[in-house]
């Protein structure tokens, strides 16, 4: 059977609530994709990442389109994904908060850039860098494929996971409420 375009299949959905409910069982790690803006840093936090390829080494990134840094990413054609490690809670919260500008969510983050000049949160356990190589819309989401063109991964920690409708670690029984 020929794949329908992403979000036209005639086959009934799930409601969205249960769907939430059932992604809630799925334990994902949590980064920050940033990319320059016209004022300063921009970045979101973001669950929906993994790689997709090898040769050429890519990964994907999944943003709300109602994300006030989708537009800046799409005219950037750049970002970074940054892997926040357990000590990164507030961060990812921060970067998470749809209320304040994107001043407002890196105030007292003192970013550096690599290959690509987008900036890297410092403290990740890994960052990577990437020019947008394919956008696709699906859904209620933009889907961001992004050529790997560097990258660092020089802390080793707990990593940061999403489950549950909070924060925990692979050690955690429990998540963390947000």
């Amino acid at each position: 059977m020929p794949a329908a375009p992403c979000g036209t299949s005639e086959r009934p959905a799930v409601d969205p609530d249960r769907f939430r409910t059932l992604m809630r069982r799925y334990a994902t790690g949590v980064t920050v994709v940033t990319c320059p803006g016209p004022d300063g840093p921009e970045g979101i936090t973001v669950n929906a990442f993994t790689s997709v390829s090898l040769r050429p080494p890519q990964v994907l990134v999944c943003l709300d389109r109602r994300s006030r840094t989708l537009p800046t990413m799409l005219t950037a054609g750049r970002f970074a994904v940054n892997v926040l490690g357990w000590e990164q809670r507030e961060l990812a919260t921060r970067l998470a908060d749809r209320t304040r500008t994107p001043a407002q969510r890196f105030a007292g983050i003192r970013e550096s850039t690599l290959v690509t000049g987008s900036p890297v949160v410092p403290d990740s356990l890994a960052v990577i860098d990437c020019l947008l190589a394919q956008v696709w819309p699906c859904g209620d989401h933009m889907l961001l494929v992004g050529d790997v063109v560097g990258g660092s991964a020089e802390r080793v920690d707990e990593p940061l996971l999403f489950y549950q409708g909070g924060f925990c670690t692979p050690r955690s029984r429990r998540a963390a409420a947000l």
